[in-house]
């Protein structure tokens, strides 16, 4: 696996964790509680 590859792979995994947590939160709290702050935190 190339250099390159590697960190297509790694930019699209943490494209899905990002997605995946604004999902969460906003099921819990709602859209209007996804900011990047929040998201930060919560993937921290």
């Amino acid at each position: 696996m190339s250099v390159q590859e590697r960190k297509q792979r790694e930019r699209a995994e943490r494209e899905r964790l990002i997605l995946a947590t604004a999902r969460e939160l906003a099921e819990q709290r709602g859209w209007h509680a996804v900011t990047t702050r929040r998201l930060a935190e919560r993937i921290e």
